[in-house]
């Protein structure tokens, strides 16, 4: 089986449930992305971007995404 990203998931619950999402499912989908763009920052080769913030390296793409899009808990 062939992993799903966020989009194509939720795009099957929206497809399955006749044009409905819910709350919940709008919220998993949101975890699944930032776990998406945390795993893009840590696997990719050229990950010596620094934080604007501090001036320091990030440590990981959690901390990069914190930065970029907030910290807030979803």
């Amino acid at each position: 089986m062939n992993q799903q990203t966020s989009i194509q998931w939720l795009f099957e619950k929206f497809y399955n449930n006749e044009g409905m999402i819910t709350t919940k499912q709008l919220k998993i989908a949101e975890q699944m992305n930032r776990r998406e763009i945390a795993k893009a920052f840590d696997d990719g080769e050229c990950n010596y971007f620094y934080s604007r913030k501090t001036g320091n390296d990030f440590e990981d793409g959690e901390e990069y995404f914190n930065e970029l899009y907030g910290e807030e808990q979803l």
